[in-house]
């Protein structure tokens, strides 16, 4: 069974709120407890000094009065600290205990544990030594009494745990239940931020399921200016982008059964002509020519698709040296001679003077230079303009092809370099080509880690720019 990400989250959520809980409810009760002990412990070792004189004066003033002036002021101490007050010897027998009257001869002796360290001179602080009937602890505070640096006895004072806490619980209470409240409010908090975050995944979820599907029309509708916002927008346009292979995909079989049968069914028909004498001797050398030119034709498809699959393999490697690009520009251009001048386009090649030398695998370029200049030729009209500049900037050669022309619609732009594209399957203009030209080149230059970019102005020119790395020896 498919687990719920929003459930797990809130699952989560609602366990570490209830550790985090538990964690400062333990730490703040055992702090509270604590610092209740240390304070309650602070006052009773605050009355140590009055119970030290009154001690003292009694044992050297012994008589009735005196006896119950002394109870008096036990019983005094032990009702202002809320706590039971027993003085002893110094062989650990009591003399007085708070709520009793003073009886010098009922020889109870203090508990070893407190009465031997404190007549030792250390004060102690323990609750492991007493307990009431009902078990409870009971917090155990002893001191010496000291007369001029001797000590003759000691004091202990004892109260019931609880009763040492009973202050400090009005304010635990109302610390827990305010932790309790802040801990509900940051679960409320979690479970709609949760939602904040499971309900956009959700949708792009369902979107890349239909996606997976072979529906791209389902696109994620979430627009918020956030980190998913960015994420719907770019499965939306990956979305479009397998749309947009899909269909070329679909129009490749297409394409090339059309490409692929078109000159092999006209070698095919003018072969079968000649050998059946159906063509005239005497035509045959034209229709020769046919036949050769459109195998030549099939050639280069074959050759294109090669080429592509090799790149897409990985096994297209780059054999770089340094040649003369200006030169490359001009032999480039001059293979393009008759489809110029038979479209009477005119052509202006911007370049210097010297040589510009640039590092690359220069087969590759002139295949790139002939793509892109084919391309302009093909999609210039008639009387129309080429131009192909090229300048230095820094380390780098720049080099500019533009033709005008109808140009390429905005929308299209981003589809250009992907294989098998065309701008315009009706135009009579691309009706030779494959869409492989702009891709073969893009991957090129790739290959070579550099840029190239397209602009274009319908109706007014299309504008492709490329970069390539100058020599180290460029001034050669």
């Amino acid at each position: 069974m498919r687990k719920s990400l929003f459930g797990n989250l809130i699952i989560g959520s609602f366990l570490v709120i209830g550790i985090i809980l538990v964690t400062i409810t333990v730490y703040f009760t055992t702090y509270m407890e604590s610092f209740a002990i240390r304070e309650k412990a602070r006052l009773l070792e605050s009355n140590v000094d009055d119970i030290e004189d009154a001690t003292y004066f009694a044992l050297t003033n012994q008589s009735e009065v005196m006896d119950i002036m002394f109870q008096n002021i036990i019983d005094t101490v032990s009702s202002n600290t809320q706590s039971s007050v027993t003085v002893f010897d110094n062989n650990g027998f009591m003399l007085a205990t708070s709520g009793k009257k003073l009886n010098r001869t009922s020889f109870e002796k203090v508990s070893d544990v407190v009465s031997k360290p404190v007549l030792k001179g250390e004060s102690i602080v323990t609750m492991d030594v007493y307990r009431d009937k009902s078990g409870e602890k009971i917090l155990t505070v002893g001191a010496p009494l000291i007369h001029d640096n001797e000590i003759y006895g000691g004091v202990m004072f004892n109260q019931l745990v609880p009763d040492v806490m009973s202050m400090y619980d009005f304010v635990s209470h109302r610390m827990i239940v305010m932790i309790i409240i802040a801990m509900v409010m940051a679960g409320i908090l979690f479970y709609v931020l949760s939602l904040r975050i499971t309900s956009p995944i959700s949708k792009m979820n369902a979107a890349v399921i239909e996606f997976s599907k072979g529906n791209f029309a389902n696109k994620v509708h979430y627009t918020a200016d956030n980190e998913f916002g960015e994420l719907a927008k770019n499965i939306n346009m990956m979305a479009a982008s397998l749309d947009n292979l899909e269909n070329l995909r679909k129009g490749f079989i297409s394409d090339v059964s059309h490409e692929l049968r078109t000159p092999l069914t006209t070698i095919s028909g003018f072969v079968e002509g000649i050998l059946d004498g159906t063509i005239p001797e005497e035509t045959r050398d034209e229709y020769l020519e046919v036949v050769l030119s459109e195998s030549k034709r099939l050639s280069r498809l074959i050759t294109s698709l090669l080429q592509v699959s090799r790149m897409e393999s990985g096994e297209a490697k780059l054999d770089r040296s340094d040649f003369d690009l200006n030169e490359l520009a001009r032999v480039s251009l001059l293979k393009f001679e008759m489809m110029i001048t038979s479209k009477n386009i005119d052509v202006s090649l911007n370049i210097g003077e010297g040589r510009l030398m640039v590092n690359a695998d220069k087969d590759n370029i002139t295949q790139v230079f002939i793509n892109l200049i084919n391309n302009a030729v093909k999609f210039t009209p008639e009387g129309g303009s080429i131009s192909i500049e090229i300048e230095e900037k820094r380390d780098k050669a720049v080099i500019n092809i533009i033709n005008t022309g109808h140009g390429i619609e905005s929308d299209k732009l981003q589809f250009i370099w992907d294989r098998f594209y065309k701008t315009d399957k009706s135009r009579s203009e691309d009706r030779t080509g494959m869409g492989l030209g702009l891709y073969i080149v893009k991957r090129i230059l790739d290959m070579h880690n550099e840029n190239i970019q397209v602009q274009s102005r319908v109706d007014e020119f299309t504008k492709f720019t490329f970069t390539l790395a100058k020599s180290k020896n460029s001034g050669i």
